[in-house]
């Protein structure tokens, strides 16, 4: 039992005692160039990349899809349809009645330019189907 006091005492001293160098930081001798070329070629490419990126989210955002007034792409309930009749239920293997634990998903989304169509359609659980939304809502390459 000593021990463990002897050894917490040392620990206690080591944080207050200070040992080696000074360690303060070091005066500040003159402000920034902030108008140098090196800064100011810095600012202007990573302003190109953001224009970039910019053009080709607004490039693959679907242009000529309806929209509904909060402005997500409206979609074809006929077509919802024509893929819950064509394409079984996974586990209950019917084409019609409830569907629990299930949503339909559009494989390319339709905000990246996925036509809404029962070819595009696929069943996902509803885990997955939020896992797939936040990567597609966080993701940055805009081209796959």
């Amino acid at each position: 039992m000593k021990l463990v006091w002897w050894v917490l005492i040392l620990t206690i001293l080591i944080q207050v005692v200070p040992f080696g160098h000074s360690h303060t930081n070091p005066a500040v001798t003159k402000e920034p160039d902030w108008d140098s070329s090196d800064s100011s070629t810095r600012a202007a490419a990573i302003h190109k990349r953001s224009e970039a990126r910019s053009e080709a989210r607004s490039e693959a955002r679907c242009s000529s899809c309806e929209r509904t007034s909060n402005g997500r792409v409206q979609r074809s309930a006929s077509a919802r349809r024509a893929f819950q009749k064509t394409a079984p239920c996974p586990p209950t293997g019917m084409t019609t009645g409830a569907r629990p634990g299930y949503v339909v998903d559009h494989i390319k989304a339709l905000k990246r330019g996925g036509e809404d169509s029962p070819s595009n359609m696929q069943w996902q659980s509803v885990d997955e189907a939020r896992a797939k939304d936040r990567l597609e809502r966080t993701r940055r390459d805009i081209g796959t």
